[in-house]
């Protein structure tokens, strides 16, 4: 329900500025500045103002009519979402690239469940070629990937913002600060993801961007599992290019050190990947809705997976 709205209704019915603002948990002036948008939206007055109390003009009271209604609206609307969500059942299957099915993903799924607790969840966890391959043999139903994906039989839409960094060990003497450059990355051994990763994909075109070939580097390993890379890295054996969301904890703790390289932009989406012109089923669709809804940062960086 529209906030002005609420606040029109709450004067109406406690005859006082105060009172409402109190209702309302909100300062009076707060309360007094909305009700004067209100008059100023519509042209006229909504309240008469004396000592005792506050009272309806005429056009106050044709709106408390209308709004009184938009209320009982609002409430029935919120009561039919909720049991929908309990009426919505059936299987989800759900494939994910690494980074998102290792590090984006979990969170979110507990919080998705809490909300759709009657729809069954199956996840699978590939690189992002496969999960395309998956997604085009129809064995998932909706797939979140971190790469782009060229194909007319499939359809992406970016639903969060990522950004890969560099990461080394601290104790890395090498990179004294958060930015490295292309001949300090040249110069150590570099940890890859394997080809048809999302994440390396997104590597070989910015540096095909800046005029480099990933031959150009001292490719020392190629490893499908990011936790692998991080021990590796940890371990000094080298540096890496990943997800920022993936190393959250350890530059957190100290025990990886991330960096921005410099010259290139490294930013990136995720993406849910959906066939063209297939109906979604209804636990498809909301799953869909959850995952361009949801604020991604905040959930990542502030929710428990415990509750």
């Amino acid at each position: 329900m529209d906030n002005q709205l609420e606040i029109f209704l709450a004067v109406a019915r406690h005859h006082s500025f105060s009172n409402a603002a109190k209702s309302l948990h909100m300062t009076q002036p707060a309360v007094s500045m909305n009700i004067q948008a209100l008059e100023s939206l519509y042209g006229t007055k909504l309240f008469e103002r004396n000592n005792k109390e506050v009272t309806l003009t005429e056009s106050g009271r044709v709106l408390r009519h209308y709004a009184e209604q938009i209320a009982t609206l609002y409430g029935q609307s919120q009561q039919a979402l909720m049991k929908m969500k309990e009426t919505i059942t059936g299987p989800l299957s759900i494939g994910t690239s690494l980074t998102i099915g290792e590090y984006v993903i979990p969170k979110a799924l507990v919080l998705f469940k809490r909300m759709y607790p009657n729809i069954n969840i199956a996840l699978s966890v590939a690189n992002t070629y496969d999960i395309s391959q998956r997604m085009l043999n129809k064995t998932i139903d909706v797939g979140l990937i971190e790469g782009p994906v060229d194909n007319p039989d499939l359809q992406l839409k970016p639903f969060m913002e990522d950004q890969l960094v560099a990461i080394i060990s601290p104790n890395n003497k090498q990179i004294s600060d958060d930015i490295i450059s292309l001949e300090q990355l040249k110069s150590m051994p570099l940890i890859l993801r394997e080809p048809g990763s999302g994440t390396r994909r997104i590597m070989e075109i910015q540096l095909k961007a800046a005029g480099l070939e990933l031959q150009q580097f001292n490719i020392a390993m190629e490893l499908g599992s990011t936790q692998t890379i991080k021990e590796i890295v940890e371990a000094g054996l080298g540096c890496s290019i990943i997800s920022q969301c993936t190393v959250i904890k350890e530059i957190e703790a100290g025990i990886l050190k991330a960096a921005t390289i410099k010259g290139l932009d490294m930013r990136r989406y995720f993406y849910t990947l959906l066939p063209v012109h297939v109906a979604l089923t209804p636990a498809s669709a909301v799953f869909v809705e959850f995952v361009h809804n949801i604020k991604w940062k905040q959930l990542l960086i502030d929710m428990p997976l415990k509750q």
